[in-house]
Order: structure tokens, then C-alpha cells, then sequence
């Protein structure tokens, strides 16, 4: 019997525009938490958690039948989320297409037999967690986010946190 992996899908940024989110993490004056760091920058679509190899197969097959939009907004806002202590990057703007993408890959998994709740869905990036949520925001330059994919990522458990590791890339059109 294989082990369950704990897995989600995601938007990944171009290199630039992670250039530009470690720029603006350099911008605070005083580190609010721990960072996340240039390889783990993302935006979560719809975590799914520990899932065996059936229940992947049948994820996979669902992503494959979804024909998402493009993705392009900006990046201009930092939040904090104090009940977790999470300081965040996301845009004042709905983004249609990234909501649109979250409903609908919660609402197919539910033919794998899983349930995710779309709910409380709000596009972000964590910047740091752990974070004082007091800590002063740092005046910054919008940063434009482009997708043409979205992935299926796995989160693999490491000595100092997490890593996420690309299980399959699927096009937006």
C-alpha cells in the first residue's frame, strides 16, 4: 500500500514577476515572520490534502477536462490574515478567471469522491507566516501576474518545512 500524498493545485509565477515579490519582501523594514522562500511562491487554487494514487488519478482527470481563462491581474495590496499571523500579496481587484478556475476544480473533484470547500477562497500569495501582523507595510509598485497553466502540486515534508513539487502542468486558454 502506497502512502497518501498531500497535494493541491496552484498558479505558479513567471521569473519576474517572483523577482519582483522577493524585491518586495526585501522592502520591510523589519522581517514580519518567516519568509516563504523563491521556489514555494504561489497562489493556491483549491488545496485537496492526503489523496492515495486512486484518488490522484481521478484529480488528474478532472483538470484535464477544465478549460480555464488566461490569467492576468495585478498585484497591489498586502493583507495580513491575524488569526493565522499570515502577512499576504493579492489585488484589490477580483480576478474573475482565478475565482472561476477555484469553483470549478472544487466542485469536479467532488466526482473523485472529495470535498472541497470554494467557500472562503480568497487568490493570494503568502509572503511570510508566523508573522507579527503589526509589522508597518512598505509603500510598492503594483506586480503584474500572467498564467498560462496552472499545476498540481505536491507539498513533501523537509528538515527545515516544505518544498512543492510539480506532479503535472495543464493549459488555460
Amino acid at each position: 500500500m502506497s502512502a497518501k500524498r498531500k497535494v493541491f493545485f496552484a498558479l505558479l509565477p513567471s521569473t519576474k514577476t517572483c523577482d519582483s515579490i522577493i524585491s518586495l519582501q526585501k522592502k520591510f523594514k523589519k522581517k514580519p515572520g518567516r519568509w516563504i522562500v523563491p521556489q514555494n511562491i504561489h497562489i493556491t487554487l483549491c488545496f485537496i490534502g492526503y489523496v492515495d494514487e486512486l484518488e490522484l488519478k481521478c484529480i488528474n482527470e478532472v483538470a484535464e477536462t477544465l478549460a480555464g481563462e488566461k490569467i492576468k491581474f495585478e498585484l497591489d495590496v498586502i493583507g495580513k490574515f491575524k488569526r493565522a499571523s499570515i502577512v499576504w500579496l493579492g489585488s484589490r481587484r477580483k480576478c474573475e478567471p482565478i475565482y472561476d478556475l477555484n469553483s470549478e476544480l472544487c466542485e469536479n473533484l467532488a466526482f473523485c469522491g472529495l470535498k472541497v470547500n470554494s467557500q472562503k477562497f480568497r487568490a493570494h500569495i503568502t509572503l511570510a507566516r508566523k508573522a507579527d501582523v503589526n509589522v508597518l507595510v512598505p509603500e510598492f509598485d503594483s506586480i503584474e501576474w500572467c498564467s498560462d497553466f496552472f499545476y498540481l502540486m505536491e507539498s513533501v515534508q523537509i528538515p527545515n518545512g516544505v518544498k512543492y513539487k510539480i506532479l503535472k502542468k495543464y493549459c488555460l486558454n
